[in-house]
């Protein structure tokens, strides 16, 4: 009863080390990025409506999870040269892992050496790009595929030198169907010569379909985990649907390290994913 007690608890534990990552689902740890504290202050600023927009990235230059990034910016470099297109999709098994957070950042330390950026944001339930950079949601990526406006209309010039967002537009009743459309592939096909990257954050992969649906259309994905947040478990099943969706994983991002304490709270897993507000992602 004691070992059974043991092997359960180690089951639902979340992984701390991304060696143990890559041992167990074979897939490389692109890039391991530290917990920041001005970065939870910018968190709390996106809830209010008069706090001054900001990403880490321009904010705070230095901050050794922007510096992770760079490093992350030269290993794409050398990882996504065999790949379709340029597209990447940063996803995570489930929400609040800092997928939004670190696709934003990405995105702007990317336009370094005035290379072209584009950030779409694809989650079309609860996608808030659009909140980091001070940039209203609607004529965004739903209503392009619906077909009320066109491509031109979406694409918002951001304060970054380089760096273009298509939101999500107006959060529709049928994501899914609509990132099914032709219309997005489609668009995919006409922006990509226009761009060096396209970064698109996506839904939860074990949430809903949009994650898989997304990853069949772009050159490769990298799955953000949050350190100590996920047992094996959840991980193996996050890559296992992926593969089975013949998506492209290229690579993990491991989130939130806390390198005083080197200690990392397990927490809750639900895979809920909703139109209700929640913690910013």
């Amino acid at each position: 009863g004691v070992g059974t007690a043991f092997a359960k608890k180690a089951l639902k534990a979340g992984v701390e080390d991304p060696n143990l990552i890559e041992k167990q689902v074979n897939i490389p740890v692109y890039a391991t990025i530290s917990h920041s504290k001005r970065q939870d202050r910018i968190y709390k600023d996106l809830k209010s409506k008069n706090a001054k927009r900001a990403i880490l990235a321009t904010d705070s230059p230095h901050d050794p999870a922007i510096e992770s990034l760079r490093n992350l910016k030269t290993a794409l470099h050398f990882g996504m040269m065999d790949v379709k297109n340029n597209c990447i999709m940063i996803a995570g098994p489930s929400p609040t892992v800092g997928k939004s957070f670190v696709s934003v950042n990405l995105a702007a330390v990317l336009t370094g050496n005035d290379k072209k950026v584009l950030l779409i944001d694809g989650d079309l339930r609860r996608g808030h790009l659009h909140d980091y950079l001070g940039i209203e949601r609607k004529n965004g990526l739903s209503e392009f595929i619906s077909g009320d406006i066109p491509i031109g209309q979406a694409l918002h010039q951001t304060t970054i030198k380089n760096l273009t967002l298509i939101p999500t537009g107006a959060l529709p009743p049928n994501p899914a169907e609509l990132l099914l459309h032709q219309r997005f592939s489609n668009c995919l096909s006409v922006l990509t010569p226009r761009y060096d990257h396209i970064i698109i954050d996506s839904p939860p992969i074990l949430a809903v379909t949009d994650a898989t649906i997304i990853g069949q259309m772009v050159g490769g994905a990298l799955m953000v985990l949050k350190a100590g947040a996920h047992p094996m478990r959840e991980i193996e099943v996050a890559v296992k649907r992926l593969k089975q969706a013949e998506v492209n994983l290229r690579g993990i991002l491991f989130n939130d390290i806390n390198v005083q304490s080197q200690r990392y709270g397990a927490g809750k897993y639900s895979y809920q994913y909703t139109y209700k507000k929640g913690k910013a992602d």
